[in-house]
């Protein structure tokens, strides 16, 4: 062991340059909270109020957000209803005539019902459950039978029994699948089942329509108790006679700047060495978030604008077809590193004629010189024509998207084919109807 000195370069990552990679990958809310928090502990730092009221902005958005992968996903504007499944249970329980002991056994059950409206097994061995283990099993009876039916079921299979139960069709073919081959179902192994059941595939089939008519979620149709989320955008892109603009979106969020009263107060005589101490050193810290802030702005449309001119036909033209792009090339265009440009889009969406989009969506990337949104269209359109009889595996996919210029294998159209939430041939498979 020996103490020796070295002299060496060493890229040290210190708290200013953290804090701003931290404003960087920030989407729009999360920005608006922390500048907020920093109002709140810096009194040098003034919150001014949007230009633009944001539920003008909220309008426009609702229900035109697209997923990566193209699909809508509907954002409704938040419902703010007290109407819980907790809520409904708990009244329900309170028309019962019950025992003090047997009241209090259900609505410690019901307060420990799970998102779906389910009572997991688990909590069986709890302390609390073992103090009283009779009394728990009649709350949990109760509970099975009250409304909507299947609540407080163990699973997704209990909870279709209990259905077929309460319409007495506890010995139907429908309630032994659900109670032993809801798996296989859920595959179409419809053959399987016949087998295993020793009945018709027809059979099996019209018991498939019985359990395609339940409701797997207790809890659909109750509020959750949250506020449905609504995604603010960060960019608009526009276009005009076939230009197209970038604009940021901040008329629809606070804007900061330093309180020139403080500032006064800081340069005043009157104050002591402390607190001219103190002054400035919110001040520097002031400076730096307002101008990290503007640097997430410019860095962010600097991204937009590369983005919009590299996939100029889809804002102009619309449809699904994406240019190849890739976050290196969007980087080297604008002589910043990938990282930046990772950050920069991280979380945040874009607005534009044709609607709400993830600007990480714009960034498709190549496979053998195809996107791809141009592959996953593709397959969309061959599986949406295929004989649902007979449905087409995963290697007749690749084969005829060869003969259509996409030359990818058996395995690529399986990752494809699950990106975009579609079943594997078995499981879009459709008896022909017999004439």
């Amino acid at each position: 062991m020996e103490v020796s000195l070295r002299r060496e370069n060493k890229l040290v990552v210190g708290q200013k340059m953290y804090q701003s990679m931290s404003f960087l990958q920030m989407n729009a809310e999360e920005l608006a909270d922390s500048m907020h928090t920093l109002c709140m502990e810096n009194p040098l730092v003034e919150e001014l109020p949007p230009e633009k009221s944001v539920d003008r902005l909220i309008d426009r958005c609702v229900g035109r957000v697209k997923r990566k992968n193209g699909e809508d996903m509907e954002l409704p504007i938040p419902d703010k209803r007290s109407n819980t499944l907790r809520s409904d249970l708990m009244d329900q329980a309170a028309g019962m005539k019950l025992s003090k002991r047997i009241d209090e056994c259900l609505k410690f059950l019901i307060i420990n019902l799970d998102s779906k409206g389910y009572l997991l097994d688990d909590l069986r061995y709890c302390v609390k459950w073992k103090s009283d283990p009779e009394g728990f099993e009649k709350a949990r009876e109760l509970l099975r039978s009250m409304e909507p039916a299947g609540v407080g079921a163990a699973d997704l299979a209990d909870c279709l029994c209990i259905q077929l139960e309460r319409r007495g069709e506890a010995d139907s073919l429908a309630y032994k699948i659900c109670r032993d081959y809801l798996d296989h179902l859920s595959r179409n192994h419809i053959n399987h089942i016949a087998k295993a059941m020793s009945v018709t595939e027809d059979e099996v089939r019209k018991a498939k329509e019985t359990i395609v008519s339940l409701h797997p979620i207790p809890s659909n149709g109750y509020d959750d108790g949250c506020d449905a989320a609504i995604i603010i955008p960060d960019v608009e892109i526009e276009e005009e006679e076939g230009r197209l603009f970038v604009m940021s979106m901040d008329p629809y969020m606070p804007s900061y700047k330093l309180d020139q009263a403080y500032i006064e107060l800081s340069n005043s005589d009157e104050i002591s060495d402390e607190d001219r101490v103190y002054f400035r050193e919110k001040i520097s810290e002031a400076q730096w978030a307002i101008s990290c802030v503007k640097r997430r702005r410019e860095t962010l449309l600097r991204c937009a604008e590369a983005i919009a001119e590299e996939q100029r036909e889809f804002f102009v033209s619309g449809g699904e077809m994406l240019r190849p792009c890739s976050m290196a090339a969007v980087a080297d265009k604008l002589g910043i590193h990938p990282s930046t440009v990772s950050r920069a889009v991280r979380d945040k969406y874009l607005i534009c004629k044709w609607g709400v989009f993830p600007i990480s969506r714009f960034f498709a990337r190549e496979v053998n010189g195809d996107t791809q949104t141009d592959i996953s269209l593709a397959m969309k359109k061959i599986i949406a024509g295929e004989d649902k009889s007979k449905p087409l595996s995963d290697q007749m996919i690749s084969e005829r998207l060869y003969k259509m210029g996409f030359d990818i294998s058996r395995r690529t159209v399986a990752k494809y084919r699950d990106v975009l939430d579609i079943p594997p041939a078995t499981g879009r498979k459709i008896a022909a109807k017999k004439p």
